[in-house]
């Protein structure tokens, strides 16, 4: 479609630019230009144009595929060249639309037409566009593509469930150092590699790692158990880069494993399992890595996903038809889980009985109510035995939990330790942290040593409360 609007706008005389930010867009397009013999111009980082004649020239520069750095090097952050004219811009990966550089390129070109394309039509926490762009055209759902053959629908599993509790937070999503340190563990990177000997039936596969050393481990992993697998990220040669997709394409490589390269754009229709170790806090983000996996290829009539991330649990799967809005201050993930519970409660079912098919408190044809069924909980033996503590703490009186943390505090002090320690040892009988209690330490107290606590906090506050005792006529 993007190449139609400047075959088009070409047809008109109107110049027009077709912006990318990743090198494999730009030449992408460009091959689909050749295939509809449309005259066009790469600007480019070592892309040199070839013409025939001036007219060559001429004809080329009314359709220019730019990437984008390369304009905002040569263009704006420097004078090397003046912009070139446009009618007509188009923007790819049109969910980055609101960042300064995006920003800095469209103002210069405030007079034409601005199209944006994407998949993802949200901002990475899930915003919508609406800063920016003013209408909204949804071309297909993905029901529609799968049903016409331009998707295949996917199926996860997932066999890991990383902890991510505590890990730092930067520009709305994980922490790249931190998470990295969290996945890039040798008993992750095994189980990444054995799920996928016992699930890929030989699919080609595109892995998406939490960052370069994760990617590197993943990749070495599959090395020694004698899968051809390679490794790519952003900082390799682009000749190498061309080079692994190529091989990748044609079948030669099993495993590519990616830090920031391939979620975007990459149009490798042979991969058909995707391993997904890279969880996120961002909707788009995970929907673009999802969509890597979904175009046809062959006798396949689906893609398999590998989820070493619960990136699934929390947003859905990445085919899941989703109601996009430019909104700025509605969340796409947030609004479609709700849109899911909202359905799943208007979804119709057979009665147990008869197999009438009907909705609501019971069956309209027999009459029958189906038993509320509680929700299924599998617990593990540490989840029983906090349920236990916890339950051992609302039934004590106040007198009880008062003289355990008595306790708690003077053990603490014999072992020379901390205030916290005496909260661990309290928690670990009811469950919960003190609260409500007598000589309890403020949030700059915690920290203090125990015998310390006790000689300026519980001593004078025990004295106090025995001269008052004394002072009371019986």
């Amino acid at each position: 479609m993007a190449a139609r609007v400047q075959q088009q706008c070409a047809e008109k005389g109107n110049p027009n630019i077709f912006f990318a930010d990743q090198r494999e867009l730009v030449l992408q397009l460009g091959r689909q230009l050749d295939r509809m013999d449309v005259a066009h111009t790469k600007l480019m980082a070592g892309v040199k144009n070839e013409y025939g004649s001036f007219e060559d020239v001429q004809s080329g520069m009314l359709s220019v595929v730019a990437a984008k750095d390369t304009l905002w090097a040569r263009a704006f952050k420097t004078d090397k060249i003046k912009p070139p004219p446009a009618k007509v811009i188009q923007i790819d990966e049109a969910h980055k639309s609101l960042a300064h550089t995006w920003q800095s390129v469209a103002k210069h070109y405030e007079d034409a037409i601005v199209i944006g394309w994407t998949a993802t039509p949200c901002r990475s926490d899930g915003r919508g566009l609406g800063d920016f762009y003013q209408t909204m055209i949804q071309a297909a759902t993905y029901k529609e593509l799968q049903e016409s053959g331009y998707l295949v629908p996917v199926r996860v599993f997932a066999p890991d469930h990383p902890d991510l509790k505590g890990l730092k937070v930067s520009r709305g999503d994980y922490s790249k150092r931190s998470l990295e340190q969290r996945m890039n563990r040798d008993q992750m990177v095994g189980n990444i590699v054995d799920e996928w000997k016992r699930n890929s039936e030989g699919r080609s596969t595109v892995c998406f790692a939490s960052g370069v050393q994760h990617s590197i481990h993943i990749r070495n992993q599959f090395r020694l158990h004698g899968v051809t697998c390679e490794h790519i990220d952003g900082k390799m040669e682009q000749d190498e880069r061309d080079d692994i997709i190529g091989r990748a394409n044609d079948g030669l490589v099993d495993v590519v494993t990616n830090y920031g390269v391939l979620h975007t754009g990459v149009d490798v229709p042979r991969w058909k399992y995707l391993i997904c170790a890279r969880p996120t806090k961002s909707f788009s983000l995970w929907r673009q890595m999802g969509g890597r996996a979904q175009r046809p290829f062959e006798d396949y009539k689906d893609c398999v996903i590998q989820d070493h991330s619960d990136n699934a649990l929390h947003f859905g799967f990445p085919d899941e038809d989703v109601d996009w809005s430019l909104d700025t201050k509605r969340k796409a993930q947030e609004y479609h889980k709700k849109q899911k519970q909202e359905q799943k409660k208007k979804d119709p079912y057979a009665c147990e009985k008869c197999q009438t098919v009907y909705r609501g408190p019971h069956c309209p044809s027999c009459g029958y109510v189906p038993d509320r069924k509680g929700k299924e909980v599998k617990m593990t033996q540490g989840e029983l035995a906090e349920l236990e503590r916890k339950k051992r703490n609302r039934s004590a009186t106040k007198t009880e939990k008062q003289k355990e943390w008595d306790n708690a505090l003077g053990i603490a002090m014999r072992r020379g330790a901390k205030v916290g320690m005496a909260a661990g040892i309290y928690k670990s009988k009811f469950g919960v942290l003190p609260r409500g209690l007598q000589n309890m330490p403020v949030s700059s107290q915690w920290q203090m040593p125990a015998k310390q606590f006790y000689r300026e906090v519980v001593k004078p506050a025990k004295e106090a409360a025995q001269r008052e005792f004394e002072m009371v006529e019986f």
